[in-house]
């Protein structure tokens, strides 16, 4: 059984020493390797382009549930570019809920509030 599974985000090295950050893409039935689409790299010509890679050289990277706006626009990119249109309807979705940093701002700014009703 391979260690990872399709969708899991990973970085690694190709056989060549290129580093790269991408997603599993796909695996590769007859093989220990395992396809990935690679986002960022240090060799510029792989980006946007599925690589078969070991998964002996690569780690998986930790997700997060919560994005910021910028994350979001990125991962909006990264959608148009790959043509996924749920993941681009999903990712817009979330631009119009607040962001935590927002939620951190509005409940800070309500707890001002409270805290100057209580000195009057």
């Amino acid at each position: 059984m391979k260690p990872f599974q399709v969708g899991d985000w990973v970085r690694g090295k190709t056989n060549y020493g290129e580093l790269f950050h991408g997603y599993i893409h796909s695996d590769e039935p007859f093989s220990q390797n395992m396809k990935v689409r690679v986002i960022k790299s240090d060799n510029e010509e792989m980006e946007g382009k599925v690589i078969s890679a070991n998964p002996i050289k690569m780690r998986r990277l930790e997700t997060s549930a919560t994005y910021s706006k910028d994350s979001i626009l990125a991962l909006i990119d990264i959608a148009l570019l790959i043509k996924d249109k749920e993941w681009f309807m999903e990712l817009t979705s979330l631009l119009t809920k607040p962001t935590i940093l927002e939620a951190q701002m509005i409940n800070k700014s309500a707890i001002n509030r409270i805290e100057k009703r209580q000195n009057i």
